[in-house]
């Protein structure tokens, strides 16, 4: 048992995101919607800010019992938190452990910040898709180069 288990608890059946910079835990958990009763009914939902980590200097931890994550909810972790690690409990162990990190394309996740493009026009319908590069994102359609400070999640978070 790791000392982050014995600080801010145990689940049985859920998620669990560590490395997760220091100040971003509460931003990841309103992304997921953790917050919305409608998606999450209960159960032990714990969390930390602060904790020391070699690999982010100060992290925070999420843990969530009862969830499993969807594709986009990984991109959304990975877009605010690119060294976070995210691990899917089964039984009381980790099924799956995986690093988050930024897909090449991201469909519907996040929009683009140029007001003109056809994803932003309300009446067109049309959904975003973002190219990822090292440092920049690039709108599909009207090609709009843009640094992580510009990113909007769909939603406006």
């Amino acid at each position: 048992m790791t000392d982050d288990e014995k600080i801010i608890g145990y689940i049985e059946n859920g998620i669990v995101i560590d490395h997760i910079p220091q100040g971003r835990v509460w931003q990841i958990v309103e992304l997921l919607h953790l917050n919305d009763p409608m998606r999450y009914e209960g159960g032990i939902f714990s969390l930390g800010d602060g904790y020391e980590s070699r690999k982010v200097g100060k992290k925070g931890i999420l843990k969530v019992e009862g969830v499993s994550l969807r594709k986009n909810d990984i991109d959304l972790v990975a877009l605010v938190a690119k060294e976070a690690t995210i691990s899917e409990i089964e039984n009381g162990r980790i099924k799956q452990k995986y690093d988050a990190e930024i897909p090449e394309v991201l469909d519907g996740v996040v929009n683009c910040p140029n007001l003109n493009c056809i994803t932003n026009d309300e009446t067109q319908r049309v959904m975003s898709k973002i190219y990822s590069g090292d440092d920049l994102f690039m709108c599909h359609y009207c090609r709009s180069e843009f640094g992580e400070d510009k990113i909007k999640f769909l939603g406006g978070k």
